[in-house]
């Protein structure tokens, strides 16, 4: 068995590394930028001030989705230096 690990390391990694970094690639978070405070109480100027709508990554899907892309590379050298 850590024969077979040892021999597909390259190949393990790499699917590892594809899943997480796809995994998080898609884990995106939202929020609202702005609000309805201050001319939503004019009559005819509340829909000028809907919120907008912006999205971002967490931190910690930052640091996973660099660790599944640095899996993938690492996998690709190892993969490389076995040919």
């Amino acid at each position: 068995m850590k024969e077979k690990i040892k021999k597909y390391l390259g190949e393990i990694l790499l699917v590892v590394g594809s899943f997480i970094a796809t995994y998080e690639l898609f884990s995106f978070e939202h929020s609202y930028y702005g609000s309805s405070g201050g001319l939503s109480g004019l009559p005819g100027l509340s829909e000028a001030t809907n919120p907008a709508v912006y999205y971002y990554y967490s931190s910690e899907s930052l640091l996973l989705l660099s660790l599944g892309v640095a899996l993938i590379v690492l996998g690709i050298l190892i993969i490389k230096k076995n040919d």
